[in-house]
């Protein structure tokens, strides 16, 4: 069914990869070509820190004395060795 060039249901013709610039990915079959997925960097059912408390820990500090944060960093550092031991 061909519509005139009035109607509001026309479609803007479809753009092919080749003409925004993306190079078009390679197929084996019906399947495209993809990379590998990355690798785990966290082990499996591990749930990380909430940012809320990495925003106060952040926070915290900075208004500390800088020999107080490098203190306050390390003991962080071995809570999380602990967890993870």
């Amino acid at each position: 069914m061909v519509r005139s060039p009035s109607s509001p249901l026309l479609t803007p013709p479809s753009l092919s990869l080749q003409s925004s610039g993306y190079p078009e990915r390679g197929r084996e079959g019906a399947k495209f070509v993809v990379d590998e997925r990355p690798q785990r960097r966290q082990a499996r059912g591990c749930v990380g820190v909430d940012p809320s408390e990495v925003q106060a820990q952040r926070k915290q500090q900075q208004l500390l004395s800088p020999e107080a944060a490098r203190a306050a960093e390390a003991e962080a550092g071995v809570m999380l060795a602990e967890l993870l031991g």
